[in-house]
């Protein structure tokens, strides 16, 4: 599997971004099966995770989700 992440560092700020990198096309389906199916099984998912999971299966935002919400 060529599913992993990555740690992004700039110098003098240390972290500054981690990210998820499929680097096959089946990976990417797999990421794709894997937000479609956990934001399915999470009704309550604040906006901005509806709003990725949208992104990552359907290439688009499909609908309006409210203002973002505080951790």
């Amino acid at each position: 599997m060529s599913l992993h992440v990555e740690t992004r560092v700039m110098d003098g700020l240390g972290t500054t971004a981690k990210a998820i990198v499929a680097t096959t096309e089946k990976d990417w389906k797999l990421m794709q099966d894997i937000m479609f199916r956990a934001t399915n099984l999470w009704p309550d998912a604040p906006p901005q995770v509806k709003r990725l999971s949208d992104v990552v299966t359907n290439g688009k935002v499909l609908q309006d989700y409210g203002p973002d919400q505080e951790n």
